[in-house]
């Protein structure tokens, strides 16, 4: 026990080095405990992406764009027929009105339109569709059908000052903001949803949609992956070359791609600090050990066992890998995103293009950074096996010198 707390003392007696090696295995520490945050969440998002797009088929009149632009829009009641087919679990009407401020910061915003009853958050850019989250207030329920009511995207709220219980007024609509959302990237929190019927009314008096019984597009969410080519088949069959069919895998196929990539490049940079953090400790052992080279030879020849000479130097090891790791959780507290944007680069930036964002995001803006009791016991854990493997080699070489020739040692 002794040579423990000795050991533990020893690994201050140089704290121009002490400090240099605990900032080193800190910073080593906080990018692993990054990346592997990054590579679990890229993972869960990518699950998430298959369970709630590959199943999702959208159905658009025949040569329109995602906000329905370009041709006359679909008639609502198309979509009766559809939730009949064999394999079709749900439908859901939307209508898009696609509005312009070059004043704003961002110009580009969109109303949505949408049943409260069945209809899911879909916001949609470029034909990708994400679903957001409330982050203030209430989503909708069914009671707000046809109802003055409407969510607003976190961009659009900000770019017009509204807040939960504030009066958005769309023409001559005024909508009560009963919640904010956040979808994850620029452009699709610049949107609002409001009841489909208020929408169809504003977009008809804006003479955007020629009567009041129009819709851009209809999600279909079949039962399963496996009979999304069934439906779409039928799909074709039933309503011809009037619509145009896209089916949702090709996007989760695209995103798995991208999101692969990111996960694959945050395991390698996790693998890469856990590297570098295990030089760190080998070489500061090394250097610790040859200079206590003397030392070492008169421990032994005062009659101090193997086992404590070797669990001194283990200790000090331990100790300074102790202390790196407790400031690299620091470091991931409060440094996890900037280190996530300056590592990956690119791959961050094709995370938030994966989204179908626009403008400047960091990876905070597409990557939940938090950490569990559990996680830090890891991360802890992993900077005392540091301490332990780094430390061997070092002590290996102590223990085989004979006291005589340690003492000899210049």
């Amino acid at each position: 026990m002794k040579s423990v707390l000795r050991g533990i003392r020893n690994s201050y007696r140089s704290k121009g080095r002490a400090a240099l090696v605990i900032l080193l295995l800190g910073l080593s520490v906080g990018i692993v405990t990054t990346m592997l945050q990054v590579s679990r969440s890229v993972s869960a998002n990518t699950d998430e992406l298959k369970r709630n797009v590959a199943t999702l088929i959208e159905v658009r009149a025949a040569g329109s764009t995602a906000m329905g632009r370009g041709v006359e829009p679909l008639a609502e009641d198309v979509a009766e027929p559809i939730s009949q087919l064999p394999g079709v679990r749900s439908t859901e009407k939307y209508l898009y009105v696609r509005q312009v401020d070059n004043a704003k910061q961002f110009p580009v915003s969109v109303i949505a339109g949408l049943e409260p009853i069945t209809s899911e958050l879909r916001v949609n850019s470029h034909g990708e569709v994400g679903s957001p989250r409330v982050t203030k207030g209430r989503g909708f329920s069914a009671g707000d059908a046809g109802k003055l009511k409407a969510l607003v995207g976190e961009v659009y709220a900000e770019q017009n000052g509204l807040y939960v219980g504030s009066t958005l007024a769309l023409g001559e609509f005024p909508l009560e903001v009963i919640g904010i959302f956040d979808s994850g990237f620029v452009f699709g929190n610049n949107q609002v949803f409001a009841p489909l019927k208020v929408v169809q009314e504003l977009a008809y008096k804006d003479e955007y949609i020629p009567s009041l019984d129009r819709i851009s597009q209809v999600y279909v969410t079949a039962q399963s992956v496996d009979v999304v080519d069934a439906v779409e088949r039928a799909l074709r069959n039933e309503l011809g070359e009037a619509v145009d069919v896209l089916s949702g895998q090709k996007n989760v196929f695209l995103a798995s791609e991208g999101l692969s990539s990111i996960e694959s490049s945050s395991f390698i940079g996790a693998l890469s600090a856990f590297v570098v953090a295990g030089l760190v400790v080998l070489f500061t052992m090394v250097l610790v050990t040859r200079e206590r080279t003397r030392e070492i030879g008169l421990l032994k020849a005062l009659g101090a066992s193997n086992g404590h000479v070797a669990s001194q130097f283990v200790a000090e090891s331990m100790a300074l890998a102790l202390a790196g790791g407790l400031l690299g959780l620091g470091i991931f507290a409060v440094g996890a995103s900037f280190i996530a944007d300056r590592i990956l680069g690119l791959s961050s930036t094709s995370l938030t293009g994966i989204a179908g964002g626009m403008g400047a995001q960091t990876a905070s803006d597409v990557i939940t950074f938090s950490i569990s009791w559990d996680d830090a016991g890891y991360a802890i854990l992993g900077a005392l096996v540091l301490g332990v493997l780094g430390s061997l080699y070092p002590v290996y070489r102590a223990l085989v010198v004979t006291p005589a020739e340690a003492l000899r040692y210049e």
